[in-house]
């Protein structure tokens, strides 16, 4: 009887670390994705543009070793919306700073509208020396 329970009790301890690996993949998987800049930015999938991460900093890329570097992602954030008189109003910044859209590259600062949403997220991948 003592034999059964510890093989019980092996079983249920190899289902959590199956079950802790499968969360841990998912939740890379999600939070490096399309996916989750959408939520995080309030877009649509087909508003988010991924690329997918180089591979020259990884070991096992050519020649295999360290290479002393790394990729991060940054967001670029595009949102518009309309001012208090009903003008369209534009963000190249996440929403920080708003400005009209006029003709020509004049740049006139606008508040933050009520109604802003978000039109596309641009994904860059940026190299760093480590």
């Amino acid at each position: 009887m003592a034999e059964q329970k510890t093989s019980n009790s092996s079983l249920v301890g190899f289902g959590i670390l199956v079950l802790l690996t499968a969360m841990f993949y998912l939740y890379s998987w999600i939070t490096d994705g399309k996916v989750w800049y959408a939520f995080q930015y309030s877009a649509n999938l087909n508003q988010v543009d991924r690329p997918n991460k180089p591979h020259d900093c990884e070991w096992f890329s050519a020649p295999l070793g360290n290479k002393n570097c790394h990729y991060e992602a940054t967001a670029i954030v595009y949102k518009s919306g309309t001012d208090k008189d009903g003008k369209p109003v534009r963000s190249y910044d996440a929403g920080k700073t708003w400005t009209y859209l006029v003709e020509g590259w004049d740049v006139i600062h606008a508040a933050a509208p009520a109604n802003a949403k978000t039109d596309s997220v641009s994904i860059v991948w940026e190299k760093h020396e480590d």
